[in-house]
This record gives structure tokens, C-alpha cells and sequence, in this order.
């Protein structure tokens, strides 16, 4: 058994330091939703460039469920 298993997190961050963060939450066990913002987007995705940004990217997110979510649309709230 992991020791944070069972422990469900809502990943709201668009910063480097916020997925490293929940990489590692998520490799001690927890579960990790990512909410990202249509109009504002993870910023490794601007930082690094297209080519670059699918590796960061997805080995920082990898084993998390991600949603789009507009904020703004009572639906997204």
C-alpha cells in the first residue's frame, strides 16, 4: 500500500512547480483530476515549445485524469 492511497486531489495549477508537485502526490498514491482552463492552459505547453512540451507534459501527467473546464460557463463552475 502506497501511504497516500485513497486521497483524491484536484490539480488546478498552470505552473512547472505545480506539476512536479502532483507527479509526485500521485506516485505516493494519491488519485489526481486535472482541471485546465480553455483560455489558459498548462504553461509548459507555451514555455518549451510543441515539440518539446508533449515529453515534459505528459511525464509530469501521466496517471492523472485531465478535464477542460471554462470557469466562466455555469456549467465549468
Amino acid at each position: 500500500m502506497q501511504p497516500l492511497e485513497g486521497i483524491k486531489i484536484v490539480d488546478f495549477k498552470r505552473l512547472l512547480s505545480g506539476s512536479l508537485v502532483t507527479y509526485l502526490l500521485v506516485q505516493m498514491g494519491t488519485e489526481a483530476i486535472e482541471a485546465e482552463s480553455p483560455k489558459r492552459m498548462d504553461y509548459i505547453r507555451y514555455v518549451i515549445g510543441p515539440e518539446g512540451s508533449d515529453i515534459v507534459f505528459n511525464q509530469l501527467n501521466h496517471n492523472k485524469t485531465s478535464l477542460i473546464v471554462d470557469y466562466n460557463l455555469e456549467a465549468g463552475k
